[in-house]
């Protein structure tokens, strides 16, 4: 599906930040503890569901591996059971020491899991629902036309093939060879793709033919990239992000650290640790 909404460049950062808002707004008017203020009330709903919601991205964004190859859906009911371990004994906490009408023992801890577990899983599984459906709260500006290959725009090639005069892919590879990732995001070769971008627990696909999140973690697609060409590791310029190189077009440095500039009016992060590296690839 690509199903596109002008309401701006809604990130999953803002998304999630804004219903972590909204589920603290919602629960200090729903269940308002009458020892506190409304605004002690709210203050303390605010505080339990943005750790909720980090503990829960944070848990999502550690599956690796065969982990994080898993369908999407199978990889948020495995986050969420283990988000929902782990936040039991910090919701408990609250009601141990501001509440003062629990003790801190295992069948509270039971209890608790039971009571808060199911409706959190729930959630986590809903607010999820439009990035897999593959909505995209963006507008689509992403167009062939303005990508320049070796000096040569894509409507000046015969086909419609893309023009790449400095990665040597292999488009004979086998399907085991393709990247996972490459299917999620309807990428048909590393010719297509200018660059990725990790954000939260999912990852910003950005290609000649558009923008795409996924649930997907940065370290595993790049693990996948190496398999059809090693260098491709040392690709990598920032924790949060994947340049593919010869579509770099400029540098931008400030201070130690940098910006690098890409087609389509595409910025990526250069780290200091990785700067000095990419220096040499533009000399």
């Amino acid at each position: 599906m690509n199903r596109h909404f002008p309401l701006g460049d809604i990130k999953p950062f803002t998304y999630f930040w804004f219903l972590s808002f909204i589920f603290g707004l919602i629960f200090s008017l729903l269940k308002p503890h009458e020892q506190f203020s409304y605004f002690a009330n709210f203050g303390i709903w605010q505080l339990q569901t943005h750790l909720s919601m980090l503990i829960f991205v944070g848990c999502h964004a550690l599956l690796v591996g065969k982990l994080g190859q898993l369908a999407p859906v199978y990889k948020l009911l495995i986050s969420s059971c283990i988000a929902s371990v782990l936040f039991t004994p910090v919701s408990l906490l609250f009601d141990v020491y501001l509440l003062q009408d629990e003790q801190f023992n295992m069948d509270a801890l039971l209890n608790e899991w039971l009571n808060m577990a199911p409706s959190a899983m729930l959630s986590w599984l809903l607010i999820n629902v439009p990035w897999l459906m593959g909505f995209s709260f963006h507008k689509p500006n992403l167009s062939k036309d303005a990508v320049n290959h070796g000096g040569q725009k894509v409507d000046d090639v015969n086909d419609g093939e893309l023009l790449h005069t400095a990665v040597n892919v292999d488009n004979t590879s086998t399907e085991e060879g393709i990247p996972h990732f490459f299917s999620l995001a309807n990428l048909e070769s590393v010719q297509d793709l200018l660059m990725l971008k990790a954000e939260l627990h999912y990852l910003n696909v950005i290609s000649t033919n558009g923008k795409k999140l996924i649930l997907y973690n940065l370290k595993d697609a790049i693990e996948e990239l190496a398999k059809i060409d090693n260098s491709y590791l040392d690709w990598q310029v920032h924790r949060s992000y994947w340049v593919n190189k010869p579509y770099i077009q400029a540098l931008n440095r400030s201070g130690r650290e940098g910006e690098l500039i890409m087609p389509l009016g595409n910025k990526a992060l250069v780290s200091r640790s990785h700067m000095a590296k990419v220096r040499r690839w533009l000399e």
